[in-house]
């Protein structure tokens, strides 16, 4: 039938209730470690995102890639997300790893972002520039000069916290 509508100049195709055409899903939709397609039916969605956990899961490799099989679970994602019009295109960079990965990222970026922010506004001016002396009274030596001068030449002993010879 199809050989023949194109001769005709004509194509078939499938309509919605509302007469639009339903377009069949990509060919680059995601597959499994198997190089499969995903039924059409079911909804895929990243291995990371509300993956099962049954007893096995921790012997099992996280997919790139799961969906649900239950239809009630289904219709709960549906109800919240929407229908997907079609399935997801494996991006680069889109595996679970990539994505913790980048949420790793992500939150070290906001950490030096509010670290900078509190250092501007001048919260960390009453902090103490040198580290306190943990030194007993009567600690008193001459910092050595040199190009890398070092602990050992301090005079301090390796058994004392401050590594101080004054008992």
């Amino acid at each position: 039938m199809s050989t023949a509508a194109e001769l005709a100049g004509l194509h078939l195709g499938m309509l919605d209730a509302d007469g639009t055409e339903v377009t069949p899903m990509t060919a680059d939709g995601a597959r499994d470690r198997g190089a499969r397609r995903f039924p059409a039916h079911l909804d895929t969605r990243p291995g990371d995102v509300d993956w099962w956990h049954g007893s096995e899961r921790y012997s099992r490799d996280e997919p790139s890639f799961t969906f649900d099989r239950d239809r009630d679970l289904r219709d709960t994602w549906r109800r919240s997300a929407g229908t997907p019009e079609d399935h997801v295109v494996p991006c680069p960079g889109d595996t679970p790893a990539a994505r913790r990965a980048e949420l790793r990222r992500s939150a070290l970026r906001r950490e030096a972002a509010e670290r900078e922010r509190r250092f501007l506004v001048g919260e960390f001016r009453t902090l103490a520039t040198e580290p306190p002396c943990t030194c007993p009274p009567g600690c008193e030596y001459a910092e050595p000069l040199g190009e890398n001068p070092g602990n050992e030449d301090l005079g301090h002993a390796p058994g004392r916290p401050c590594r101080c010879d004054v008992s």
